[in-house]
């Protein structure tokens, strides 16, 4: 796998500082982009439940430290649109994926 260059590492820190954290995970700026915001929204709707609004930002480094070190973005945020389905993932869990749609509709007639 090639070397991220430095000037995408620091293009991406200076957008946001946890954007270099996903791109060994995502490889491209654009990828780590929605895989923060997914990160994000996840994060902040969780700490809604809790007694601390502002816990979201500890959360969300958590989860992008856990993505970084490979760990399936689908696990991170508990679910994964198949079709109009959102399948609940955890490990152990096999990640639904867009190919497997066709066993779906073959199921489903």
């Amino acid at each position: 796998m090639p070397r991220i260059p430095f000037s995408v590492i620091l293009k991406a820190q200076r957008e946001n500082y946890l954007l270099p954290i996903l791109l060994k995970e995502c490889r491209t700026v654009d990828s780590a982009r929605n895989e923060l915001r997914w990160l994000q929204e996840r994060a902040v709707r969780d700490s809604e439940s809790l007694s601390r609004p502002k816990a979201w930002r500890s959360r969300l480094r958590s989860m992008c430290q856990m993505r970084s070190r490979g760990y399936p973005l689908q696990y991170i945020l508990g679910d994964q649109p198949f079709g109009d389905l959102e399948i609940l993932c955890r490990r152990g869990v096999l990640i639904p994926r867009s190919a497997h749609r066709i066993s779906k509709r073959g199921i489903s007639c």
